[in-house]
């Protein structure tokens, strides 16, 4: 689409192409750093980060990604933080290192070792925005186990929930939802090892 500097699409139009557009020249580079890990699809969410949120995406998506966007802000923000005061020769705040701990288990509930579905893709995501995590260095087991006890709490206990979030939903009743369950998961909280203070 060429367009001259000062023309502007109308509405419909640029948000199809900004929602197209970007699909028709990424490029996700493999990060062997990750897969080493263990992590995959071995994508650097950081990169999924600056693009456009795509017009057709699920509602319940469209309102978890401004979220995650925001999570992940604050963690390369923190992160940035703590390698300046590092090289300045400053103390890093215990409040800070805690709190990019939290971030970066909250980043490792968002990769699977296996097809999830999208019920608990949202599930998972509404998680990793939600909780606290005091455990700093979780293994890859333990992450996978609070992955599945995480899933199996709102399919088991909480199946309006569940059956909802495969409903065709609009902005403000995918809000709604998400506030739901975030509040059922925080209720649920001292239910998981990784977000118990006390191991």
């Amino acid at each position: 689409l060429d367009l001259a500097p000062g023309d502007e699409l109308a509405t419909v139009p640029r948000d199809l192409w900004r929602s197209t557009e970007p699909s028709l020249d990424i490029c996700l580079n493999f990060r062997h750093g990750l897969a080493s890990k263990g992590v995959y699809p071995a994508i650097d969410l950081d990169v999924l980060n600056t693009t456009y949120a795509a017009t057709f995406q699920l509602p319940v998506l469209r309102v978890l990604r401004g979220e995650l966007r925001g999570l992940l802000r604050r963690s390369n923000s923190l992160k940035e933080k703590l390698a300046t005061g590092k090289d300045l020769g400053f103390q890093a705040e215990v409040e800070d290192v805690d709190s990019l701990g939290s971030d970066t288990v909250a980043r490792a509930l968002l990769t699977q070792s296996k097809l999830c579905s999208m019920r608990e893709v949202v599930v998972l995501a509404c998680a990793s925005v939600v909780f606290y995590f005091p455990r700093q260095r979780p293994s890859r087991s333990e992450v996978a186990a609070f992955q599945a006890e995480v899933v199996d709490l709102i399919r088991s206990y909480y199946p309006s929930i569940w059956e909802a979030l495969d409903r065709d939903l609009s902005d403000e009743e995918a809000r709604r939802l998400l506030q739901e369950l975030g509040e059922v998961l925080l209720q649920n909280r001292h239910v998981f090892q990784l977000t118990r203070l006390d191991v």
